[in-house]
């Protein structure tokens, strides 16, 4: 079985060889368009100061909670912090909502834990 080339890369039959160059360089330009497109929305995503993180990391908590990891370690081994962890692999998470009620009604405590 012949495979036409045309009709792999989508070359409509009625296109002459004379504007091949012109006709990919029109798709080039549309594909650069759409990829721009896509990059700011993914670029508005991560950068949106309204769109708050659920699910945080120990590293990510450190940072919210100003706090050293030691610090947050020793308070998930006497569970005195909500978390969770994931079954089978030592990564601990945090609901930030979980964590936002807690400081709420308890909060960190200067001294000793």
């Amino acid at each position: 079985m012949k495979i036409d080339p045309n009709k792999l890369y989508g070359v409509p039959k009625e296109t002459p060889e004379n504007n091949m160059d012109e006709y990919h360089t029109q798709n080039q330009d549309e594909l650069l368009a759409v990829c721009k497109n896509m990059m700011n929305k993914v670029s508005d995503l991560t950068t949106d100061s309204n769109v708050a993180k659920s699910v945080m990391n120990s590293h990510e908590i450190c940072s919210y909670l100003s706090i050293t990891p030691t610090h947050l370690y020793k308070m998930c081994r006497l569970n005195t912090i909500p978390h969770h962890k994931i079954n089978g692999v030592k990564t601990l998470i945090f609901l930030k909502e979980e964590i936002d009620d807690w400081l709420k009604s308890n909060g960190l405590r200067s001294g000793k834990l």
